[in-house]
């Protein structure tokens, strides 16, 4: 192999003080004819390459760039190389094709509104990475999330609301989401396992909430007078009413959202996954001759385009 030693170690060396060594073998390899061997050696280094990749785009040390030159960059473009240049980009797409933006992918509106997000969270909520896509979404999401603070319930009652209103819609993003913000608020765990398991919640006046602000979701606000006085009766008045559909607006855009996406669940979710009831069904099924998902059920792939370009030895 014009006259060069081949390591049969490697590439389970991985990363060592021998990678100049296999970056010349890759090169013999290309004009000579072992170029079965560099075609091997070239799809295991791309699979290793694959797995490196995480899921903002970034790309660890690891597989190809044992044979790429040290120039590569660790971004989108084509760099120098005496071997390689290649671009690379990975996109998490959700169904309907919908997609997880960040402030690089985002309408430049939206752009501002998530670096504000992050700045106030230290995060940005997949939720809000899927609404970027419409500024006026992302925007009107944001506003009523505000306005729905300044309502007349205390946070326990508002995080209440807010579970009977996921629970009627089944949104398993939201329901885990909220099931730690009332976490946060302080609210009885004992009234969030009623809630997530649709059961009556000890406290009288947080059942009459929680059975009002499920009635409107379900009823789509027609509430007899009769619940609408037995929710009075509660403790509660017409300022109550109404705040309750602030809340049912608020959600209505992000449990939407996430039936329309299937919004991947966030990391801070982790322990308060929820299995719906199941009682909502799409208003058609599939016809025989559509193709399958690409999906599998989860509602999130992801799409890695790789190209590959060959460069002379100049």
């Amino acid at each position: 192999m014009s006259g060069l030693e081949y390591d049969p170690a490697w590439p389970r060396t991985g990363r060592s003080r021998n990678w100049p060594v296999h970056r010349r073998q890759a090169l013999g390899m290309l004009g000579s004819p072992h170029r079965h061997r560099f075609h091997a050696l070239l799809r295991f280094s791309f699979f290793r390459f694959r797995r490196a990749f995480r899921c903002d785009g970034t790309i660890f040390q690891t597989g190809m760039n044992h044979i790429a030159s040290p120039h590569l960059p660790q971004r989108r473009g084509m760099g120098e190389g005496p071997i390689l240049g290649f671009t690379c980009r990975r996109r998490a797409k959700m169904i309907n094709g919908f997609t997880l933006h960040d402030t690089n992918t985002a309408p430049a509106a939206s752009g501002e509104m998530l670096n504000g997000i992050q700045k106030s969270w230290g995060f940005v909520p997949n939720l809000h990475r899927i609404l970027a896509q419409s500024p006026a979404a992302l925007e009107a999401y944001s506003t009523l999330w505000g306005i729905a603070e300044k309502t007349s319930f205390t946070p326990q009652e508002r995080n209440i609301v807010y579970l009977a209103i996921i629970y009627e819609n089944e949104c398993t993003y939201c329901m885990a989401g909220h099931t730690n913000l009332s976490r946060m608020a302080k609210v009885e765990p004992e009234a969030i396992s009623a809630v997530r398991e649709g059961r009556p919640i000890a406290d009288a006046k947080l059942e009459a909430l929680r059975q009002f602000a499920a009635k409107v979701t379900r009823q789509r606000g027609v509430v007899s007078q009769a619940e609408v006085a037995a929710f009075k009766a509660a403790g509660y008045d017409n300022q109550a009413v109404l705040d309750v559909l602030v809340l049912a607006a608020t959600k209505l855009i992000s449990n939407y959202t996430n039936h329309l996406a299937e919004t991947p669940n966030d990391s801070f979710m982790k322990g308060a996954e929820w299995n719906p009831p199941g009682k909502l069904k799409p208003a058609a099924s599939p016809r025989c001759d559509e193709p399958p998902s690409r999906e599998g059920g989860s509602g999130l792939f992801f799409d890695t385009e790789i190209d590959f370009a060959i460069s002379a030895v100049v």
